[in-house]
């Protein structure tokens, strides 16, 4: 079930029809302890760059939201099944 929640949360196709604007990023805390644990909720960054290895997600999310203005202007959810 929780896998479930966490495959339904990384994808909107009714907002556009690329990845970069239908891509989700969970950074809840329910998010980062329960849905994914393992550093999958940077969605985003797993269809950018699939060659990073999934440890070194988190800091390459703070790299590009400090330094990427389309990055950080990206759809970001805080809240589990939310929509943004």
């Amino acid at each position: 079930v929780i896998r479930s929640i966490a495959e339904s949360e990384e994808h909107d196709y009714s907002r556009s029809d690329n990845e970069y604007d239908t891509t989700y990023t969970n950074e809840g805390l329910i998010h980062q302890i329960i849905i994914h644990p393992y550093q999958d909720s940077y969605h985003l960054i797993h269809h950018m760059f699939p060659n990073v290895p999934q440890r070194k997600h988190r800091k390459l999310h703070k790299f590009l939201v400090e330094h990427d203005e389309c990055y950080r202007h990206s759809l970001r959810r805080h809240a589990i099944l939310k929509k943004v």
